[in-house]
């Protein structure tokens, strides 16, 4: 979770980083099963398929971000802010490609419910661009449909999963179930057996108290 390691009681693991909440209450938080070990995190917008070159994180990131080749030279100058160069590299190399594909899965459900948005709307005018429409590979594409059909296919991606997970807590509950009735089995027959032993030593005191008072 952290890359410091705690020094003893009063390390800065302990003092600054580490928190303060139980991990099955920061579970319960984050929307995750506290009582499930098992509890997955599915986010549905990585079910969302990106069509033709879209998938290649460079061309996306070009399109979406059409300076990044002159940021890319600029870091690389004598200009360039080399005190940080890896953090500049990481961002360029790595953040904007992983953050292009997530506007663009994100964009399936904001084209929907915020079309009107200033950063849907500039969204939508990238992905609506000829540009685009070449790197997908149909002259007629439309991203406001694709993003309906994405909507539509990946919605019934999310119910099938749902019903999976309802299924696998019936399953568990029907184990539950067979648990219980098992330790319910033993508990008669050890009850049983108590009650027996105490019959046998009933049985045994009043045959000691007959003799005794026959004496």
């Amino acid at each position: 979770m952290t890359k410091h390691a705690s020094t003893g009681k009063d390390g800065t693991l302990k003092k600054s980083y580490k928190a303060e909440i139980s991990s099955r209450i920061a579970s319960g938080l984050a929307g995750f099963n506290p009582n499930d070990l098992n509890d997955t995190y599915y986010v549905p917008r990585a079910e969302t398929e990106l069509p033709g070159d879209l998938s290649d994180s460079e061309k996306l990131t070009k399109l979406l971000f059409p300076k990044i080749d002159d940021w890319k030279q600029e870091l690389a100058s004598d200009a360039g802010d080399h005190e940080y160069m890896i953090a500049c590299k990481h961002f360029l190399q790595e953040v904007l490609p992983w953050l292009s594909k997530i506007l663009v899965q994100d964009f399936v459900w904001w084209d929907g419910k915020y079309p009107q948005n200033d950063a849907v709307m500039l969204l939508r005018r990238r992905l609506n661009s000829n540009e685009c429409r070449a790197l997908v590979g149909r002259p007629d594409w439309n991203p406001s449909t694709w993003a309906l059909q994405q909507r539509r296919r990946v919605g019934e991606v999310v119910n099938e999963l749902q019903r999976s997970k309802k299924r696998q807590r019936i399953d568990g509950i029907e184990l539950d179930r067979g648990t219980v009735s098992e330790r319910l089995t033993r508990m008669e027959n050890k009850f049983s057996e108590i009650v027996h032993q105490v019959r046998t030593s009933i049985s045994e005191l009043s045959y000691v108290a007959s003799y005794v008072t026959n004496l």
